[in-house]
């Protein structure tokens, strides 16, 4: 067992580590912060396999009802209930089938 700075500082791990330390981080700020800096109603690990293989990544609802996929392995955040452009991004990282499942689960 190691403490998560050591963790975090030490760049070590794999996308569904690194989602996991995010989505903790996430949490804890959603739990202690103030809703009006950081108005997240909830937060979801998502893990599917991709056209490049299994990966992990979040998925956050905030309480404005917007829903965005952040991937700390990958380094981007885009807007699930975005512009055209912005799905266009998920669709090209992760395929069409994990997509549709994010879709299916978390607009539904």
């Amino acid at each position: 067992v190691i403490p998560l700075e050591a963790f975090v500082s030490a760049r070590v791990g794999v996308c569904r580590h690194k989602t996991l330390v995010a989505a903790n981080f996430l949490s804890r700020l959603m739990k202690e912060g103030s809703e009006a800096l950081f108005p997240l109603a909830d937060i979801f690990h998502f893990r599917f396999d991709t056209t490049k293989g299994p990966h992990a990544w979040i998925c956050l609802k905030f309480n404005t009802g917007e829903i965005f996929s952040f991937d700390p392995a990958l380094g981007y955040i885009a807007e699930l209930t975005g512009t055209p452009f912005q799905v266009s991004l998920l669709f090209e990282a992760y395929g069409s089938s994990a997509v549709l499942e994010m879709q299916k689960r978390f607009l539904a």
